[in-house]
């Protein structure tokens, strides 16, 4: 909840977009976040950040139609998170990104605001023999959650709780 409360407080979105992919590879047991925004009027993903435990870098280049990735636009499409194993990410992802981002297993969040998809991270586990599991990609979809909201709302995100639950 700390980092949720730096990131509402940074005024500059580069910044914001920048913190939460970082959080990904920080927080969670993952060597690569990778941030898209998403239009579902165009279909097309485009490349924000990514970052690794030691840099964070440009993804600007990076323009795609999601509804030609298969597991992608799924995710997107059912507002779903998607693990898939080495087999299925070579199988299923453009060469040219496996081989240009050396793509082994991979996560696919999508982030939803108001029931719409406006992007999606990408994240590859530390260790590729290792699965993730449903577990840690809804502990991730749920800090992507809080993230996001707070670059829209001034107060930091708070949890929605019964007066009963309280």
């Amino acid at each position: 909840m700390k980092h949720v409360k730096k990131i509402s407080q940074q005024k500059d979105m580069a910044n914001k977009s920048q913190m939460i992919v970082k959080g990904c590879v920080d927080f969670f047991s993952f060597q690569r976040a990778s941030l898209f925004s998403y239009s579902c009027l165009t279909g097309m993903g485009e490349g924000i950040c990514a970052c690794t435990s030691e840099d964070t870098f440009s993804l600007h280049n990076v323009r795609e139609n999601i509804h030609d990735i298969y597991p992608i636009h799924q995710a997107v499409i059912h507002n779903k998170p998607i693990y898939l194993t080495i087999q299925h990410a070579k199988s299923s992802i453009p060469a040219k990104y496996v081989k240009r981002f050396s793509i082994s297993s991979l996560a696919i969040i999508p982030i939803i605001v108001n029931d719409l998809a406006i992007g999606l991270v990408l994240v590859d586990p530390i260790h590729t023999n290792e699965p993730v599991t449903k577990n840690d990609l809804m502990k991730l979809s749920h800090y992507l959650k809080l993230a996001v909201s707070s670059t829209f709302d001034s107060a930091p995100p708070t949890y929605l709780l019964s007066k009963r639950e309280v």
